[in-house]
């Protein structure tokens, strides 16, 4: 809450934080006077004075030796006292230092380490470069694969029908609202993940349209094989089928039911489909050989199936969320926010 009242042409405000239900003070600035060594008014200096979680304070003043503040504190019902504060400006700048360090500094909420993360995801243009050219990487191994497969997409061919299985969070629907939202008023997965999905209003992944309605212009089936659980399942088709996202049914979408793998999913899908590529923003999206391993054995796995990368496995980045998170956390999701802080810092390399 703030107030501000402009005076003689200086302007003075104090702002408070809102506290639910608690008492709210209103600073209301009754005068400001200025000690005058002559009559032309002065270069002003700008101050601010942040005592955090309490006051915030911001003094635009004239360039003189000496300052009377005069004020008047109040509730919203009755005043509860007045003053003045001399100010000496060459001692103002011990007193703001003072104030500061003495002033005990506001809690950091446990999503503060995820902002740049979210904002990385949701506002860089290389996240987009990087989404556009995984697509048309898809587009081009696609093509490929029909010709190593001649005739495999038709119905009436002997050969299996050709498959691209995709996820859906971060490979084909964005959800960094989602992220930042939960940034912003301090929660995290899962508080209002259903209602977010249910909402059927994430954008869809820059290249994924259009690579998907070229895959199904070329009668290859689509498979949608997702880690959301069951209670979405409309808000997901819908949220899909509004954005123009093709072959997007009941039939072929696999959603959680009791195991986060997806391994019995895709071999569902292989039975009867030549899977040509998956496309995911988690390792676990192509194979259980990378689920719950350390930080080096995920690099080792990876280093494994390198030809397989850009190949058969097409990956988007994806800077909010993952397995990989949970790797450096030793997978222990319910430590504290300073146990995964320390282990944050701890996978870091320095020089």
């Amino acid at each position: 809450m703030a107030f501000k009242r402009l005076v003689s042409g200086w302007d003075l405000s104090f702002h408070t934080p809102h506290r639910e239900s608690r008492f709210t003070a209103e600073t209301v600035v009754n005068q400001i006077q200025s000690v005058r060594t002559n009559k032309k008014r002065s270069m002003c200096l700008n101050y601010t004075i942040v005592l955090r979680g309490k006051w915030s304070i911001f003094l635009s003043l004239p360039h003189h030796m000496y300052h009377l503040l005069k004020f008047h504190m109040r509730t919203k019902k009755s005043w509860i006292g007045n003053g003045s504060i001399e100010i000496k400006l060459g001692s103002l700048l011990f007193v703001l230092f003072a104030l500061v360090s003495c002033t005990p500094e506001k809690p950091q909420t446990g999503n503060e380490h995820a902002v740049m993360g979210t904002l990385y995801q949701q506002s860089s243009a290389e996240v987009r470069a990087l989404q556009y050219q995984a697509f048309a990487i898809a587009r081009i191994r696609l093509d490929q694969a029909g010709i190593c497969y001649p005739g495999a997409a038709l119905e009436d061919s002997t050969e299996k029908p050709l498959a691209v299985v995709v996820d859906i969070d971060e490979t084909v629907l964005d959800n960094s609202p989602y992220q930042a939202k939960g940034i912003l008023e301090n929660f995290s997965y899962p508080t209002g993940w259903n209602d977010w999905c249910n909402l059927s209003i994430a954008e869809p992944i820059p290249g994924a349209l259009d690579f998907l309605n070229y895959a199904d212009s070329k009668n290859v089936r689509i498979y949608y094989i997702s880690n959301r659980k069951e209670v979405v399942r409309e808000g997901t088709i819908k949220n899909l089928v509004d954005k123009g996202f093709p072959q997007a049914i009941d039939e072929q979408l696999f959603l959680r039911t009791e195991s986060v793998s997806k391994t019995a999913r895709r071999d569902a899908v292989s039975l009867n489909h030549e899977i040509v590529l998956l496309m995911g923003d988690n390792l676990t999206d192509f194979a259980d050989i990378f689920a719950h391993k350390s930080i080096a054995e995920r690099a080792d796995e990876v280093d494994a199936f390198r030809t397989e990368f850009g190949s058969r496995f097409i990956v988007l980045p994806n800077s909010t969320y993952g397995e990989w998170e949970g790797a450096v956390y030793d997978y222990d999701y319910k430590a504290s926010s300073e146990e995964k802080d320390k282990k944050r810092k701890a996978a870091l390399k320095g020089y």
